[in-house]
């Protein structure tokens, strides 16, 4: 786990794979889709970025998406179903015990596949799983939805790898009384090292390698 953690690190700061002068740099790319983005360009002047890539915030590349308080008497057995928090178990979204609605809701409380939730509150603020179901679901409050606003600029995975990798940052920033709490514009406002797309592949595809070698190491353990 350590070890994952360490080369979660090493991705996002471009120290996994080696840069490739020929991609177009990040910051080229952000300024097409989305002029009104304040961009660090790729000069070394921050956390010496490494050549193509550009720091944006993280708002700048996707929209979170509060969930709606659904009441616990719309709660039925059969439905749409609904992802609350304790439905985030090992980076992943796990339905096994979840509750249905039968109400439609607003098209914002949808979760569908490749959708990233966060919890936002509670003792497991930060806890993040990937939803992998092919049926859509809705959202509840308490649980944020990291929506990528345009997938040629940020590739989805590439977006789970960096926010794995800052769970840590969402605990310190976590606020509220007795347990922690964050908002949505508190987590858009996070710095986002964003990689040129060819390169975010490059990552991507390392990590899966590497991970699947450390995964068969633990079983094997």
């Amino acid at each position: 786990k350590q070890t994952k953690s360490k080369i979660l690190d090493l991705a996002i700061h471009g120290k996994l794979v080696p840069q490739d002068p020929n991609d177009e740099p990040a910051s080229e790319l952000l300024k097409r889709i989305n002029p009104k983005a304040e961009i660090t360009c790729d000069n070394g002047h921050y956390q010496n970025l490494p050549n193509g890539w550009t720091k944006c915030k993280l708002s700048d590349l996707c929209k979170i998406e509060n969930g709606f308080a659904f009441s616990s008497i719309d709660y039925k057995t059969e439905g749409t179903p609904l992802v609350r928090i304790s439905n985030i178990v090992n980076n992943s979204i796990d339905l096994t015990e979840c509750v249905y609605i039968q109400n439609r809701t607003e098209d914002r409380f949808i979760v569908a596949k490749g959708d990233l939730l966060i919890a936002m509150s509670g003792a497991t603020t930060g806890k993040m799983g990937v939803y992998t179901h092919e049926k859509t679901s809705y959202l509840n409050q308490r649980v944020g939805n990291i929506k990528i606003l345009d997938d040629s600029l940020l590739l989805p995975r590439y977006r789970d790898i960096y926010m794995q990798s800052k769970v840590d940052d969402v605990l310190k920033l976590a606020y509220g009384g007795a347990q922690p709490n964050i908002s949505a514009s508190v987590i858009g406002n996070f710095d986002f090292l964003l990689p040129p797309v060819d390169e975010q592949k490059r990552i991507v595809e390392a990590i899966n390698i590497t991970f699947k070698h450390l995964d068969t190491i633990m079983e094997s353990l």
